[in-house]
């Protein structure tokens, strides 16, 4: 399937003999309400539904194995989404800009989650990290300012560049002993932000106690928690908010 009719309202059940559905076949779909996507389709293209702004629900198909580019980016109304049982990939700017959004499930099977993928989805109050992705990307959680609690599994040994900047409701976070590295304003103006457990020393990256003797140029945590985290290594760090002064509990 190749283009949609832009000017078209409401409901769409896309036909069981179609298998592809092309790059951008829906973008800009601004009336589009809700689709329905056969099984018989096993791909679907970059953006395919890029600013689709009325859209609110969505039915995948069991063998996707792949959110690609900015599928669903900009789906402004977008309050349900099923993710396939054998998905693979979730790519960059999959989810970004779906401010309706307010909880979705990744299955387990997913193994990458790319850049930006949930960027600005500031109504996602909860998602689950399967144990099977090993780097969280740059600003795959940024801006998601309901988000309030996350775990990062075990197997995670990257945090990137404001992975989850301003999550503004995110109150805990637990550091396991796999990460070597955190990016730059990875947790930055995460105001909440009020316990932030180490489980071992971060051993690359800018924050890092071997790197550097000064701080990072844009803070990953708010107030003196690298400072503090740099003398006292390994444990829980604890604040009372407002306050930016941390202490090792």
């Amino acid at each position: 399937m190749l283009k949609y009719p832009g000017g078209k309202t409401g409901a769409f059940n896309v036909p069981g003999s179609v298998t592809e559905i092309g790059r951008e076949a829906f973008s800009y779909c601004t009336k589009l309400k809700s689709i329905e996507i056969p099984n018989s389709v096993t791909f679907i293209g970059r953006s395919a539904f890029y600013v689709c702004t009325s859209l609110e629900n969505v039915t995948l198909p069991i063998n996707l194995k792949s959110i690609e580019f900015g599928t669903f980016s900009g789906c402004t109304s977008l309050t349900n989404i099923n993710l396939p049982q054998d998905l693979i990939n979730i790519d960059d700017f999959a989810f970004s800009g779906c401010t309706s959004l307010t909880g979705i499930i990744i299955p387990d099977s997913v193994v990458s989650i790319g850049y930006s993928a949930f960027y600005r989805n500031f109504n996602l109050a909860s998602i689950n990290i399967p144990d099977g992705i090993i780097s969280i990307e740059d600003r795959t959680f940024g801006n998601c300012a309901n988000l309030a609690s996350i775990i990062i599994p075990r197997g995670v040994t990257r945090i990137g560049d404001a992975a989850f900047h301003h999550c503004t409701s995110l109150s805990s976070i637990i550091i396991p002993d796999s990460i070597t590295s955190i990016g730059d304003g990875a947790f930055y103006s995460c105001t909440k932000l009020a316990s932030v457990t180490f489980e071992s020393i971060i051993s690359s990256g800018r924050f890092s106690i071997a790197a550097r003797k000064e701080p990072p140029p844009f803070n990953p945590f708010p107030g003196d928690l690298w400072q503090k985290y740099i003398a006292g290594g390994i444990g829980t760090y604890t604040r009372k908010l407002p306050s930016a002064v941390w202490t090792k509990r």
